[in-house]
């Protein structure tokens, strides 16, 4: 699938190609549209506003997050109370993803963007799913420091660190977990009998 993202002035738009059999392209467009719809309903700060779409030309266009860049390109230069409240909200916009149902699989990283201002906000909802059982916990599937491209630096262990420090508040942190490794764990079942 691939996605043509168009900044103006203070807007995105993204364009959906429809990938072989058409169905790529059509199905990401309908995924971040149906998350953007739902978290914008409920007026969440953490994900662009809807501005337009057209299911016929498959484009989606979004308020442009002002100031905005990646957490990775961000985090170098940010402040340590900053950092905690980035933190912070991370915390919370995962608490609103799991309670909305909303299964967030972005691409990458770089979908985690931190305003001006330092507050975090969410991209990328062309993978996600909408209520579907969650385990993931946004802290876990993809705020690797690795995965993140961040360099060995001090806002960058703080970061880490204190993400770490803090994964006790997030909501139903312990449940979850247990529930992402129990199939891992546990042998699987075909009728009566296990298969290892």
């Amino acid at each position: 699938m691939t996605i043509a993202i168009e900044f103006r002035e203070n807007r995105v738009r993204m364009t959906y190609e429809l990938g072989e059999g058409g169905s790529t392209g059509w199905g990401a467009f309908q995924c971040e549209l149906a998350v953007l719809r739902r978290l914008n309903s409920l007026g969440l700060w953490f994900a662009p506003r809807l501005m337009g779409c057209d299911d016929n030309e498959l484009w989606i266009e979004t308020e442009r997050i002002s100031g905005a860049g990646p957490l990775h390109a961000r985090l170098p230069d940010l402040q340590s109370n900053q950092i905690e409240n980035v933190v912070s909200d991370l915390i919370a916009i995962d608490t609103h993803l799991y309670i909305q149902k909303i299964d967030y699989r972005p691409i990458s990283a770089d979908h985690i963007l931190i305003d001006r201002d330092g507050r975090a906000h969410l991209t990328g909802f062309g993978r996600s799913h909408i209520d579907r059982e969650l385990g993931d916990i946004l802290f876990d599937s993809i705020l690797d420091p690795i995965e993140c491209g961040l360099v060995d630096s001090q806002p960058a262990r703080a970061f880490f660190a204190m993400l770490s420090g803090r994964r006790d508040e997030v909501y139903r942190y312990l449940v979850r977990s247990v529930r992402r490794v129990l199939p891992e764990i546990l042998p699987r079942r075909v009728g009566r009998w296990s298969v290892s």
